[in-house]
């Protein structure tokens, strides 16, 4: 499943960064490079390199001079267990790990969360994609031109893409983000506005999303877990099989 996991990963990157109509992306033999169209946004300006060969000063020199042009800050993303060459040759061309992130996966269902205060809702139409923007927004204190491209309006006949949204008392709550790769489901976006935490809402989320995942036929889940949300994980069942780097270089 450390493949899968991998190749969801960057299947959410395509969908959500890639394929949005302000980016620039670069397809090329051993490498892709996206350009999201923020400039400030590190994280979603991306350099996935498939063939780790091609990974020589000259390279990154070029890489640097595409994100160059629009000044824009960018990242690496490597996956050490899957690319176990990759690290060590950016490390030794000058670069540095921004951050990572764990790579959680479950096998199966997690224990049922049940309240009469929560309901689990499909996102359908604008007035729910725009609520849950704003859930995003406050969960995770990210700029709103990066959650239209979370949650939009393509998304709904994309049958690969599934937004989730929590009500407490028929309040929206909190949002999450479901996407189906050839053998994994993926769980991205778990988010709860800051005066329904601890209310048990992602939890009740990512069950309802397993749910899903298995009964179109997924037996394994995987995640990135942020430091938050990762002890919610780990209670549900999900262990971290490996982890996600973001690097950047310090000399180009």
């Amino acid at each position: 499943m450390l493949l899968a996991s991998f190749e969801n990963i960057r299947d959410f990157c395509e969908r959500m960064y890639w394929d949005w109509p302000d980016s620039i992306t670069e397809y090329s033999d051993g490498y892709v490079l996206n350009y999201s169209g923020l400039t400030w946004l590190s994280g979603a300006n991306q350099l996935w390199v498939d063939d780790p060969s091609i990974v020589t000063p000259m390279f990154l020199e070029y890489c640097s001079r595409f994100f160059r042009r629009y000044r824009a800050e960018w990242s690496i993303v490597v996956m050490p267990v899957v690319q176990p060459d990759l690290k060590d040759r950016i490390l030794r061309a000058g670069g540095y790990i921004r951050w990572d992130s764990p790579v959680m996966i479950l096998e199966g269902m997690p224990a049922a969360v049940t309240s009469s205060h929560i309901h689990i809702r499909p996102v359908r139409g604008s007035i729910m994609e725009r609520q849950a923007q704003r859930i995003l927004s406050e969960a995770f204190y990210v700029d709103h031109a990066v959650n239209l491209r979370l949650v939009r309006p393509d998304h709904e006949t994309d049958p690969a893409i599934s937004h989730y949204m929590a009500y407490y008392d028929e309040q929206p709550a909190a949002v999450a983000t479901m996407t189906l790769t050839q053998d994994i489901a993926g769980i991205w976006n778990v988010g709860t506005r800051r005066m329904f935490r601890r209310k048990g809402l992602a939890s009740a989320l990512m069950y309802q999303m397993c749910y899903d995942a298995y009964h179109y036929g997924y037996s394994h889940t995987m995640l990135m877990a942020s430091s938050m949300g990762q002890p919610i994980y780990e209670k549900m069942g999900y262990t971290i099989v490996g982890d996600v780097l973001y690097m950047g270089l310090a000399s180009y």
